[in-house]
Parts: C-alpha cells; structure tokens; sequence
C-alpha cells in the first residue's frame, strides 16, 4: 500500500469510528439510509443487503436477490439505492444494466480476462467470483438463457450449488467465466412462473409490500414532502456505507460453530421439507456469514484494529443465524 493509500485508509478509518450508529449496528444504519430514498419493506431491504455482501463469501454462499413485487411498487427505486450503497470496485459494470444476455459475460472475458495459452488454443479467463451485476429485468435475461445450450449451461452454473469453478465458450479461442457473480435485480409477480426447482435454489425473493395501511400512506406523505432532505442525507450515508462495504475482507472459507449447527438441527431442520432442505441452508449460512462479515468487521474497527484484506475462515455463530432466521424466515423459506 503506498503512503497516499495508506493516509486514506486512516482517513475513511477516524470517518467510520466517529460513527457510533454505523459501527453499533451495520445492517441496521445501511437499512435506515436506504429508508431514506425507499419507503416502507424493511425486510426486503435487509434480505437485499445481506444478499449484496455474499458477494464477499465464497462462490458456495452467493445469493443473488430479486426485488419482487406487482407493477408501481417501488421496485426499480429500491434496486437504484442498492446501487449506490455498493463500492464502484465490486461491480461487473459501473451502471444498472439492461437487456443483458447471457454471452455479456463471456464477451466480458475478452476485454478483461487473463489470457491463457494451451497448445493451440487460446483461453480469455475471466474470474468474476467478488462481483455483483445489478439488472433492470431479470425475467429478460433468462428468457435470453432458454434459447441455447450454451446459455442454459451458464445459467445452471451461475445459480447452482455445484464446485465446478470455471464454464468456457468458443472452440479455438475460448472465452471463459471462474466463479459466481451475485445478481441483484427486479422481478414481476407474474414472471416468477418462469423460474422453478434449482433455479430458485440461488435467487433470494424479496417482496416489496403493495398493501399500506393508513399509517403507512400518511408516513409516505411526509416520505415525499422531505425528498430533497431526505435526497441529501441519503448521499451522505451511502457514501459511508459504501466506504464501510469496501473494507470487507474476501472471506476464503465459512464455517458454523457448534452452537449454530445445533440450532439448524433444532429450530430450522423441522420447518424444512427434504427436497428443499439444501438450498433453504445454504441461504440461511450465506446470509448468516454476511450479517456476522458485517459485525466481525464493525468490531474491528471500533476497538482500533486493522481490518485484513483476507480472512482464511469466518466462523458463523448460533446468535447470527438466530437472527436471520427470526428476522427472514418466510423469504429464505421461499423458493
């Protein structure tokens, strides 16, 4: 790290510690800035978060998250305030994308990847394992992946739960994809028909709610007569969520403590039919590594140690899973 670095970094550092609020409870304060350019769904905006920060975990964990809900509900302005809470450096492209295909990816590996030379063939291998894609439509892009078997395959493995690590395209010259990118993207009621079995195994649904109470109509009322208040310190706290977000550590392996795994067996294993016992774990684990990244990392910060770049093992605890359980059951249950 050069010195200008490094006098960043100290500097971003005193910025977060003078943030009491942020550091006590990082889920919480990154739910409450997105409150201010997105009303009501507080579930959705938690389950979109922790889904977001999965990008940090190894590909096993990644859960990409659709924004769900009728026409009118708001679900298009929340994918936008999600956009601007995450570092420009994780993402696939700096922009919220439209009418993406499926070959966008492979197309990606000839500009980015690294080029590989085996025999007479040459390979554009580009690892897109830390990234995350933000898409407009999402039911586009699979009717996009129905057409051809190459397109098929690379849905399968972006949202399976298999080892294989790397997909490739192209004969002679072979442009290839290693790792899991995490989608975040919306998604009409009406199109989840098109997604079944193991290819909702991955894709977290986030329901944006279309029924407000009175209560609720009247909050919304001040909601937008303080838009530009509410504009301006909504760019403000995400700039410093976004800074909190790009000192996550890349986490190598994720594991459960005792008390975690007891509590599966316990509390969760009962609620969970045989055939969707895999992928109901594996977003319960995703999402529990991301809320405890998120306060294993606060923690660091507010007692003044330094935050590695790397983290050979995250240990996922019983209070974690606890609380994505209680807090997200219905939504990692769906699927």
């Amino acid at each position: 790290m050069s010195m200008g670095e490094d006098s960043r970094k100290k500097e971003l550092l005193n910025k977060l510690r003078s943030n009491l609020e942020l550091l006590g409870s990082p889920l919480e304060y990154a739910t409450k800035v997105l409150g201010l350019a997105h009303f009501g769904d507080e579930e959705a905006k938690k389950m979109c978060l922790l889904s977001i920060v999965t990008t940090w975990l190894p590909s096993r964990y990644h859960i990409s998250c659709a924004i769900t809900g009728p026409t009118m509900t708001g679900k298009t302005n929340l994918l936008h305030a999600l956009f601007e809470l995450v570092p420009r450096s994780r993402m696939l492209d700096k922009a919220i994308l439209l009418g993406m295909t499926p070959m966008s990816l492979f197309y990606e590996a000839a500009n980015r990847g690294e080029k590989i030379e085996e025999g007479s063939i040459k390979k554009y291998i580009f690892n897109v394992e830390h990234f995350i894609v933000f898409l407009g439509d999402f039911a586009l892009l699979y009717l996009e992946w129905k057409k051809r078997y190459s397109s098929r395959r690379l849905f399968r493995f972006l949202f399976s739960a298999e080892d294989e690590e790397t997909i490739c395209h192209g004969l002679k010259i072979q442009y290839c994809i290693r790792g899991r990118p995490v989608f975040v993207t919306t998604l009409l009621d009406e199109d989840i028909r098109l997604l079944d079995g193991q290819k909702l195994g991955r894709l977290l649904m986030a329901w944006v709610d279309a029924n407000w109470s009175l209560k609720d109509k009247v909050g919304y009322i001040g909601f937008i007569l303080n838009e530009d208040e509410n504009e301006e310190r909504f760019e403000n706290g995400a700039q410093l969520v976004r800074s909190f977000l790009s000192l996550l550590p890349g986490v190598k392996s994720v594991s459960l403590s005792h008390d975690a795994i007891k509590f599966l067996d316990e509390f969760v294993g009962p609620f969970i039919s045989k055939r969707d016992v895999e992928s109901v774990i594996l977003r319960l684990i995703g999402l529990s590594a991301s809320y405890e990244l998120l306060n294993y990392v606060s923690s660091l910060i507010r007692e003044e140690k330094e935050v590695p770049e790397k983290l050979d093992e995250l240990e996922v605890t019983e209070k974690s899973v606890r609380y994505i359980w209680n807090i997200g059951r219905d939504t990692i249950m769906m699927g």
